[in-house]
């Protein structure tokens, strides 16, 4: 269908995106920016979702290639007259998250409209957030935006869905939230479905640890 389309001149962005997203859910994150080249060859410019969908397919990548090319074409965007989005920022960190520049880039995203307005209070909200995304803002909310507070709640939240139709999501959220945490060595609860709860003596004890 592609070659056709191509071959009769009538190729389009939505031609390309489920070859993209194929390249994305394989892994096989060289062939997606190849595809993303064929289509400037062919006179097809890209849209938004066909570069946030090649920047997402960088996360399947095993070295620090794949994230210098994912940050590439993030910057590239607006060039091309587009202005990242929030699936925009979360596909660029599914990428890059766990790299060097992992954590600078994920601060450089905290702006309005990004990743800011899940990432405010005293709890942490993860469900906007994809899995890279929310590794990083988990360490960062613990590492740098609770030490800021003048006192702590008794409990603190880390909410990662809604339920519903979004359940599955919901458990894998939870399960990556644990992963950090269990990383980090910071004992949680699990007061319901889709939370996590830190105490802030648990919190306190893991900062001492740290300086010690």
């Amino acid at each position: 269908a592609l070659w056709q389309a191509e071959q009769t001149g009538q190729a389009h962005p939505r031609v390309y995106l489920p070859v993209l997203r194929m390249f994305r859910a394989t892994g096989q994150w060289r062939e997606a920016i190849s595809t993303l080249d064929r289509m400037n060859r062919q006179g097809v410019t890209p849209s938004l979702q066909c570069y946030n969908t090649c920047i997402w397919a960088c996360g399947g990548g095993s070295d620090s290639e794949a994230a210098r090319e994912a940050q590439r074409l993030f910057d590239e965007l607006p060039l091309k007259g587009y202005t990242p989005d929030a699936i925009s920022a979360n596909c660029l960190l599914d990428s890059v998250h766990g790299t060097p520049v992992g954590r600078q880039v994920f601060l450089d995203l905290l702006v309005p409209d990004l990743l800011a307005h899940a990432l405010t209070g005293m709890h942490l909200d993860l469900h906007s957030l994809s899995h890279g995304a929310a590794r990083e803002a988990i360490a960062w909310w613990v590492h740098e935006v609770l030490p800021q507070r003048e006192s702590l709640p008794a409990t603190m939240e880390v909410v990662c869905g809604v339920g519903g139709a979004a359940g599955k999501q919901q458990y894998a959220m939870v399960a990556v939230a644990v992963d950090v945490l269990s990383q980090l060595g910071l004992r949680w609860s699990q007061p319901r479905p889709g939370a996590l709860s830190l105490s802030a003596r648990d919190v306190r004890q893991y900062w001492r640890a740290r300086r010690v």
